[in-house]
């Protein structure tokens, strides 16, 4: 019995897998005829309602699709599988509703608040709604939680996407402020840390403190190329 088990198991992983490939291909029709058979047999399986939702949504059957979708978010099954909730994020995001999408993240979060994973899901969805400040707040409330000094770039890094996408450019001063702070303290870490602070400090017409950052002891160390080096303080001249 247990070997009978064992190949029915593997018989349903493959087709599920063959689903899979049908969408990769965007044989939608052919994914949602593999599905049938499966969703008779096991009716309440959230990984085949997901899968049923995203090739009926690809078939241009968003109502049905969403309605799918809407039934299985709440699911607690759903919120402590991370495959299945990406799964049902490209259904929200392709159906136009990238909102539900960060829910379907916070809802899990909410069970799961020390996962890591499931707190850079919620960032990334911000990010993809262009919540910018949702998701600087966010990344700092991820840097207090968690104390990698990562997360606390990543706020200064949405900051500036506010200003991009119409914000104040006075947000640049606390950003600029927050970025001396590390500078002041040893903190830049990295190459594109570096790259973030000189262009808070082009953008507000502040040359002569950008020359100093290159010229200083982190532009030295965290160019990996002289000629590069050289290249930006011309240009800050």
């Amino acid at each position: 019995p247990g070997g009978r088990t064992s190949r029915m198991s593997h018989q349903v992983t493959s087709k599920i897998r063959a689903v899979y490939e049908a969408l990769e291909m965007h044989k939608n029709k052919q994914a949602l005829k593999l599905i049938a058979p499966l969703l008779e047999k096991k009716p309440a399986n959230c990984q085949l309602r997901i899968l049923k939702a995203m090739a009926l949504l690809r078939l241009a059957k968003k109502d049905e699709a969403l309605k799918i979708a809407r039934e299985v978010k709440a699911l607690p099954e759903v919120a402590a599988d991370e495959n299945l909730l990406n799964n049902l994020a490209v259904v929200f995001r392709e159906g136009g509703c990238s909102s539900e999408a960060t829910e379907c993240f916070l809802g899990a979060l909410e069970r799961q608040p020390n996962s890591i994973d499931l707190t850079l899901c919620v960032f990334q969805s911000y990010g993809r709604d262009r919540a910018f400040l949702k998701q600087q707040q966010f990344a700092q409330k991820m840097h207090k939680q968690f104390g990698d000094d990562r997360y606390q770039l990543w706020g200064i890094a949405c900051t500036t996407l506010q200003v991009l996408d119409g914000g104040s450019e006075k947000l640049l001063v606390l950003a600029e402020r927050q970025l001396k702070r590390r500078e002041d303290e040893g903190k830049l870490g990295g190459y594109e840390e570096l790259l973030l602070y000189l262009w808070i400090l082009e953008r507000q017409g502040k040359y002569e403190e950008a020359l100093r950052v290159v010229d200083g002891p982190d532009g030295a160390k965290l160019y990996t190329s002289t000629v590069e080096r050289l290249q930006t303080k011309a240009s800050f001249l």
